[in-house]
């Protein structure tokens, strides 16, 4: 289901929050491409629709998520491919694999984009340990090293943020109801 090209370009880019003029202009400046995939179905013919499987979508709204919290859409798209197309468990969570849809089983996954990387960094975030609970201590929580981690040199540096769950249900929810 994650590669059956079915989707129109309006009704992805109406799942993922933005103007499909807006879509269709990154795509002309080759900022983003629709070929990524075994699916993707770019418009053979001008005035034909683009067909965008399920797995450019999430990636897409995964993009724009980045894109709305100031990441130039060019980076946004490169970062967002960690979503749905490349798993690197050597830097994700370690023990822990994401399903073929790119969550974590368990937990929230998170898209991380840091200064000076063009690829994003997904990571997994114990939904269990993820806020503060009676009997814990104020912010004991996982977030601080995924907020403030020590990259480039040494340095600690912050960076933007995606929570690629409510990416994926909102993506999913509207692209049902257009279907």
């Amino acid at each position: 289901m994650l590669d059956d090209p079915r989707y129109t370009l309006s009704q992805v880019a109406e799942a993922a929050g933005v103007q499909v003029g807006t879509l269709r202009s990154w795509l002309q400046r080759k900022h983003w491409r629709l070929d990524m995939a075994v699916g993707d179905s770019p418009a053979e013919v001008a005035g034909k629709a683009h067909l965008i499987t399920l797995r450019r979508a999430l990636h897409i709204g995964a993009a724009v998520e980045l894109v709305r919290n100031d990441v130039e859409p060019a980076r946004a798209f490169r970062a967002a491919l960690s979503f749905v197309d490349i798993f690197n468990p050597e830097i994700e969570a370690e023990g822990r694999e994401r399903g073929h849809d790119g969550l974590f089983a368990d937990g929230y996954t998170l898209l991380a984009v840091y200064p000076g990387f063009d690829s994003g960094i997904v990571m997994w975030v114990d939904a269990e340990n993820s806020t503060n609970k009676p009997g814990r201590p104020p912010n004991a929580t996982p977030l601080m090293s995924i907020f403030f981690p020590r990259l480039l040199g040494g340095r600690q540096v912050s960076g933007t943020f995606v929570w690629l769950n409510q990416v994926d249900r909102r993506i999913r929810s509207r692209l049902v109801e257009a279907h």
